[in-house]
C-alpha cells in the first residue's frame, strides 16, 4: 500500500514538475544521543536561487542512556514549526519547537526534584546543511539542536 501511495506521488510530480512539497526522514547522532525525524515541507516563495518553506516536523529520541549522570536534560520526543530558507543547496532552519523531556539524575540530586517525570518546554528548533535534490528524490545533512548532526531522505512532490 505505501508503494502504491509513493509511486503515485512520484508520477504526480513528474507530471506536474512543481514540487512545492516534500517529505523526508531524518537520523541524527550526537554519541549518546541519537533521534528519528519525520517532516513535511511546503514552499511559499521560490525563484532559481532562492526558496522559502514552511516546516512541520515530528522527532522521537531513540537512545539516551549513556548521559543520564551529568545532569543534562533527556529529551523524549518533540513537535517543531520553523521556516526553512534554502540558498541553492545550503539550507538554513529556524523555529520552535515543543518538547517533551525529563531531568537526567545529576551528581548530587536535589530530594525535591522528581528526575522521573515528563515535562514540557518550548525551545528553539534550527540546524544549517546541505540539500540535494534531483527530480523527486532528496538528501540532506548538517547540524542542529533537536535534530543533532543528521542525514536524511525524501521525496518532493
Amino acid at each position: 500500500m505505501l508503494t502504491i501511495f509513493l509511486s503515485m506521488i512520484v508520477s504526480h510530480a513528474q507530471e506536474n514538475n512543481t514540487h512545492k512539497n516534500v517529505i523526508y526522514l531524518s537520523y541524527g547522532t550526537v554519541i549518546f544521543s541519537d533521534q528519528f525525524s519525520l517532516a513535511y515541507e511546503r514552499t511559499i516563495y521560490s525563484n532559481t536561487q532562492l526558496s522559502t518553506n514552511l516546516k512541520v516536523a515530528y522527532g522521537r529520541y531513540l537512545s539516551n542512556n549513556a548521559d543520564f549522570e551529568t545532569g543534562a536534560t533527556v529529551y523524549q520526543q518533540y513537535w517543531s514549526i520553523s521556516g526553512v530558507q534554502l540558498i541553492q543547496f545550503v539550507e538554513v532552519n529556524v523555529g520552535i519547537a515543543y518538547t517533551e523531556y525529563i531531568l537526567a539524575r545529576g551528581f548530587n540530586p536535589l530530594p525535591e526534584v522528581d528526575y522521573s517525570a515528563k515535562q514540557q518546554a518550548l525551545e528553539f528548533y534550527g540546524n544549517v546543511g546541505c540539500r540535494w535534490r534531483k527530480n523527486s528524490f532528496l538528501f540532506r545533512f548538517g547540524i542542529g539542536n533537536l535534530e543533532l548532526l543528521y542525514l536524511g531522505v525524501g521525496l518532493s512532490f
